[in-house]
Protein backbone atom coordinates (compact mmCIF):
# COMPACT_ATOMS: atom_id res chain seq x y z
CA UNK A 1 0.00 0.00 0.00
CA UNK A 2 1.33 3.39 -0.66
CA UNK A 3 0.08 4.62 2.45
CA UNK A 4 3.12 2.14 3.94
CA UNK A 5 5.41 3.77 1.65
CA UNK A 6 4.87 7.30 2.78
CA UNK A 7 4.93 6.09 6.29
CA UNK A 8 8.27 4.88 6.25
CA UNK A 9 10.12 7.42 3.92
CA UNK A 10 8.26 10.97 5.01
CA UNK A 11 8.68 10.08 8.95
CA UNK A 12 11.22 11.97 10.98
CA UNK A 13 10.46 10.98 14.15
CA UNK A 14 13.49 9.86 16.20
CA UNK A 15 16.47 11.19 17.13
CA UNK A 16 19.43 9.38 18.57
CA UNK A 17 22.77 10.74 20.16
CA UNK A 18 25.49 10.45 17.61
CA UNK A 19 25.38 13.52 15.58
CA UNK A 20 21.74 14.20 15.71
CA UNK A 21 21.22 11.11 13.23
CA UNK A 22 17.22 9.87 12.89
CA UNK A 23 16.34 6.40 13.63
CA UNK A 24 13.43 4.70 12.67
CA UNK A 25 11.15 3.31 15.24
CA UNK A 26 12.68 5.17 17.96
CA UNK A 27 10.03 5.13 20.09
CA UNK A 28 9.00 1.32 19.93
CA UNK A 29 9.85 0.44 23.50
CA UNK A 30 9.50 3.84 25.57
CA UNK A 31 5.92 4.26 23.48
CA UNK A 32 4.70 1.54 21.57
CA UNK A 33 1.61 3.08 20.82
CA UNK A 34 2.18 6.67 19.26
CA UNK A 35 2.25 5.85 15.59
CA UNK A 36 -1.66 4.11 16.51
CA UNK A 37 -2.49 7.47 18.36
CA UNK A 38 -1.55 10.30 16.12
CA UNK A 39 -2.73 8.27 13.23
CA UNK A 40 -5.69 8.16 14.50
CA UNK A 41 -6.10 11.49 15.79
CA UNK A 42 -4.57 13.12 12.88
CA UNK A 43 -7.26 10.51 10.07
CA UNK A 44 -10.57 11.16 12.53
CA UNK A 45 -9.95 15.12 12.59
CA UNK A 46 -8.92 15.31 8.54
CA UNK A 47 -11.55 13.17 8.03
CA UNK A 48 -13.92 15.67 9.31
CA UNK A 49 -12.18 18.40 8.22
CA UNK A 50 -10.11 17.82 4.71
CA UNK A 51 -9.01 21.30 4.60
CA UNK A 52 -6.26 19.97 7.69
CA UNK A 53 -4.51 17.70 5.67
CA UNK A 54 -2.34 20.48 3.88
CA UNK A 55 -2.53 22.86 6.86
CA UNK A 56 -0.68 20.34 9.20
CA UNK A 57 1.81 19.68 5.94
CA UNK A 58 2.50 23.22 6.08
CA UNK A 59 2.59 23.28 9.60
CA UNK A 60 5.34 20.75 9.61
CA UNK A 61 7.36 22.55 6.84
CA UNK A 62 7.00 26.17 8.61
CA UNK A 63 8.69 24.60 11.80
CA UNK A 64 11.53 23.19 9.96
CA UNK A 65 12.10 26.25 7.46
CA UNK A 66 12.65 28.87 10.61
CA UNK A 67 14.87 27.72 13.12
CA UNK A 68 14.95 23.69 12.43
CA UNK A 69 12.29 20.78 13.36
CA UNK A 70 11.82 21.70 17.07
CA UNK A 71 8.51 22.22 17.66
CA UNK A 72 9.16 26.14 18.12
CA UNK A 73 6.23 27.10 15.63
CA UNK A 74 3.93 25.44 18.05
CA UNK A 75 5.08 28.05 21.18
CA UNK A 76 2.53 30.80 22.34
CA UNK A 77 3.47 34.18 23.05
CA UNK A 78 4.38 35.55 26.56
CA UNK A 79 4.61 38.62 27.98
CA UNK A 80 8.93 38.63 27.74
CA UNK A 81 8.62 37.23 23.76
CA UNK A 82 7.01 37.13 20.78
CA UNK A 83 6.35 33.61 19.10
CA UNK A 84 7.39 32.78 16.02
CA UNK A 85 3.63 32.21 15.17
CA UNK A 86 2.90 35.25 15.40
CA UNK A 87 5.28 36.49 12.66
CA UNK A 88 2.79 37.72 9.58
CA UNK A 89 4.11 34.03 7.14
CA UNK A 90 3.11 32.34 9.96
CA UNK A 91 -0.31 33.91 10.84
CA UNK A 92 -2.27 31.74 8.45
CA UNK A 93 -0.92 28.54 10.21
CA UNK A 94 -3.18 26.62 11.97
CA UNK A 95 -3.54 22.96 12.64
CA UNK A 96 -2.41 23.59 16.51
CA UNK A 97 -5.67 21.63 18.10
CA UNK A 98 -4.75 18.78 16.33
CA UNK A 99 -1.09 18.33 18.15
CA UNK A 100 -2.28 19.61 21.27
CA UNK A 101 -4.96 16.63 21.02
CA UNK A 102 -2.31 13.97 20.05
CA UNK A 103 -0.15 15.38 22.96
CA UNK A 104 -2.52 15.53 25.58
CA UNK A 105 -3.13 11.66 24.81
CA UNK A 106 0.22 10.82 24.15
CA UNK A 107 0.79 12.91 27.81
CA UNK A 108 -1.56 10.56 28.91
CA UNK A 109 -0.02 6.86 27.62
CA UNK A 110 3.82 7.66 27.97
CA UNK A 111 4.21 10.98 30.25
CA UNK A 112 7.65 12.85 28.51
CA UNK A 113 8.80 10.50 26.11
CA UNK A 114 7.07 11.98 22.67
CA UNK A 115 8.94 15.01 21.66
CA UNK A 116 6.49 18.02 20.12
CA UNK A 117 8.82 18.18 17.45
CA UNK A 118 8.48 14.70 16.42
CA UNK A 119 4.18 14.84 17.19
CA UNK A 120 4.34 18.06 13.93
CA UNK A 121 6.26 15.37 11.96
CA UNK A 122 3.99 12.61 12.21
CA UNK A 123 0.62 14.69 11.91
CA UNK A 124 2.05 15.79 8.87
CA UNK A 125 2.68 12.09 7.69
CA UNK A 126 -1.00 10.79 8.38
CA UNK A 127 -2.58 13.95 6.83
CA UNK A 128 -0.92 13.27 4.10
CA UNK A 129 -1.31 9.48 4.22
CA UNK A 130 -5.30 9.71 5.16
CA UNK A 131 -7.40 6.76 3.43
CA UNK A 132 -10.21 7.47 1.49
CA UNK A 133 -11.85 3.84 0.28
CA UNK A 134 -8.29 2.45 0.29
CA UNK A 135 -7.23 5.90 -2.07
CA UNK A 136 -4.26 8.19 -0.39
CA UNK A 137 -6.32 11.91 -0.11
CA UNK A 138 -5.34 14.95 0.56
CA UNK A 139 -6.43 18.27 0.12
CA UNK A 140 -3.87 20.91 -1.76
CA UNK A 141 -6.51 23.61 -1.68
CA UNK A 142 -4.92 26.64 -1.00
CA UNK A 143 -6.54 30.09 -0.24
CA UNK A 144 -5.27 32.93 -2.52
CA UNK A 145 -4.22 35.96 -1.85
CA UNK A 146 -6.28 37.89 -4.24
CA UNK A 147 -3.97 40.89 -4.96
CA UNK A 148 -1.86 38.54 -6.82
CA UNK A 149 -4.15 36.84 -9.12
CA UNK A 150 -6.24 40.20 -9.54
CA UNK A 151 -2.70 41.26 -11.34
CA UNK A 152 -2.14 38.41 -13.45
CA UNK A 153 -5.59 38.46 -14.60
CA UNK A 154 -6.54 41.97 -15.28
CA UNK A 155 -3.41 44.22 -14.83
CA UNK A 156 -0.11 42.94 -15.65
CA UNK A 157 2.01 45.46 -16.93
CA UNK A 158 0.15 48.54 -16.10
CA UNK A 159 -2.67 48.59 -18.96
CA UNK A 160 -5.52 46.50 -18.18
CA UNK A 161 -3.51 43.45 -19.57
CA UNK A 162 -3.27 39.61 -18.72
CA UNK A 163 -0.12 37.23 -18.20
CA UNK A 164 0.99 36.27 -21.15
CA UNK A 165 2.53 33.44 -20.11
CA UNK A 166 -0.73 32.58 -18.63
CA UNK A 167 -2.96 29.65 -20.47
CA UNK A 168 -6.17 31.86 -22.26
CA UNK A 169 -8.42 29.33 -21.70
CA UNK A 170 -7.67 29.35 -17.79
CA UNK A 171 -7.31 33.10 -17.67
CA UNK A 172 -10.72 33.36 -18.93
CA UNK A 173 -11.80 30.77 -16.34
CA UNK A 174 -10.12 32.58 -13.73
CA UNK A 175 -12.12 35.88 -14.29
CA UNK A 176 -15.68 34.09 -14.71
CA UNK A 177 -14.47 33.00 -10.71
CA UNK A 178 -12.78 36.25 -9.30
CA UNK A 179 -14.69 39.26 -11.48
CA UNK A 180 -14.15 42.77 -10.64
CA UNK A 181 -14.55 43.60 -8.22
CA UNK A 182 -12.92 41.30 -6.51
CA UNK A 183 -14.93 39.00 -3.46
CA UNK A 184 -11.94 38.92 -0.85
CA UNK A 185 -13.98 35.81 0.51
CA UNK A 186 -13.90 33.67 -2.76
CA UNK A 187 -11.41 31.13 -2.83
CA UNK A 188 -9.21 29.60 -5.93
CA UNK A 189 -8.29 26.18 -6.59
CA UNK A 190 -4.56 25.94 -6.90
CA UNK A 191 -5.24 22.67 -9.35
CA UNK A 192 -7.50 23.18 -12.32
CA UNK A 193 -8.28 19.60 -12.78
CA UNK A 194 -10.52 19.01 -10.48
CA UNK A 195 -8.07 16.89 -8.08
CA UNK A 196 -7.90 18.73 -4.97
CA UNK A 197 -8.72 16.06 -2.83
CA UNK A 198 -6.17 13.46 -4.32
CA UNK A 199 -2.48 13.88 -3.58
CA UNK A 200 -1.26 12.94 -7.04
CA UNK A 201 1.01 14.74 -9.87
CA UNK A 202 -1.50 17.14 -11.22
CA UNK A 203 0.00 20.58 -10.11
CA UNK A 204 2.78 19.62 -13.11
CA UNK A 205 0.66 18.50 -15.40
CA UNK A 206 -1.17 21.82 -14.96
CA UNK A 207 1.90 24.07 -14.69
CA UNK A 208 3.46 22.44 -17.89
CA UNK A 209 0.00 23.10 -19.68
CA UNK A 210 0.75 27.37 -18.37
CA UNK A 211 -2.07 27.09 -15.52
CA UNK A 212 -0.12 27.72 -12.80
CA UNK A 213 -1.76 29.69 -10.72
CA UNK A 214 0.71 32.54 -9.29
CA UNK A 215 3.96 34.41 -11.05
CA UNK A 216 5.83 32.22 -8.85
CA UNK A 217 4.27 29.09 -10.11
CA UNK A 218 4.70 30.60 -14.08
CA UNK A 219 8.96 31.43 -13.00
CA UNK A 220 8.99 27.52 -12.77
CA UNK A 221 8.89 27.26 -16.39
CA UNK A 222 11.61 30.19 -17.50
CA UNK A 223 14.60 28.32 -15.59
CA UNK A 224 15.62 25.32 -17.53
CA UNK A 225 16.88 23.37 -14.25
CA UNK A 226 13.19 24.66 -12.33
CA UNK A 227 11.69 23.94 -15.82
CA UNK A 228 13.33 19.78 -16.35
CA UNK A 229 12.40 19.07 -12.59
CA UNK A 230 8.52 19.83 -13.11
CA UNK A 231 8.44 17.93 -17.15
CA UNK A 232 9.82 14.96 -14.48
CA UNK A 233 7.25 15.46 -11.68
CA UNK A 234 4.32 15.14 -13.82
CA UNK A 235 5.02 11.08 -13.66
CA UNK A 236 3.19 10.02 -10.53
CA UNK A 237 5.27 7.28 -9.44
CA UNK A 238 8.34 9.61 -9.18
CA UNK A 239 6.43 12.92 -8.06
CA UNK A 240 5.16 10.25 -4.98
CA UNK A 241 9.03 9.37 -4.18
CA UNK A 242 10.51 12.62 -4.92
CA UNK A 243 7.82 13.95 -2.37
CA UNK A 244 8.51 11.63 0.64
CA UNK A 245 12.28 12.04 -0.01
CA UNK A 246 12.21 16.04 0.06
CA UNK A 247 10.23 15.84 3.31
CA UNK A 248 12.55 13.44 5.37
CA UNK A 249 14.87 15.28 4.28
CA UNK A 250 13.26 18.55 5.67
CA UNK A 251 12.79 16.56 8.49
CA UNK A 252 16.30 16.67 9.22
CA UNK A 253 16.66 20.58 9.52
CA UNK A 254 18.21 21.31 12.47
CA UNK A 255 17.06 18.46 14.66
CA UNK A 256 17.45 18.15 18.47
CA UNK A 257 19.43 14.97 19.97
CA UNK A 258 19.12 13.17 23.17
CA UNK A 259 20.28 15.62 25.55
CA UNK A 260 18.98 18.72 23.74
CA UNK A 261 16.19 20.51 24.22
CA UNK A 262 13.44 19.23 26.23
CA UNK A 263 9.86 16.94 25.57
CA UNK A 264 7.27 19.89 26.63
CA UNK A 265 4.13 18.77 28.81
CA UNK A 266 2.44 21.06 26.50
CA UNK A 267 4.01 22.09 22.99
CA UNK A 268 2.38 25.62 23.45
CA UNK A 269 4.83 26.32 26.15
CA UNK A 270 8.52 25.80 27.44
CA UNK A 271 8.68 23.55 30.89
CA UNK A 272 8.43 25.14 33.94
Amino acid sequence: MLWGFLANQVLRAVRVCNGGQLKMMYYRRSCPSVHFIARNITWSNVAANPSLAAKLLRLHYHDCFVRGCDASILLDSTQNSTAEKAALPNRSLSGYDVIDEIKTKLEEECPGVVSCADIVALAARDAVSFQIDYLIKIVLTMFTDFMLIRVRLNNFTGHGDTDPSLNPDYAATLRTICPLPLNPNTTVDMDPDQSSLSFDSHYFKALNQKKGLFVSDAALLTDPNSAQIAQVLQNGPIFLARFAYSVKKMGGVGILSEGDGEVRQNCRVVNV
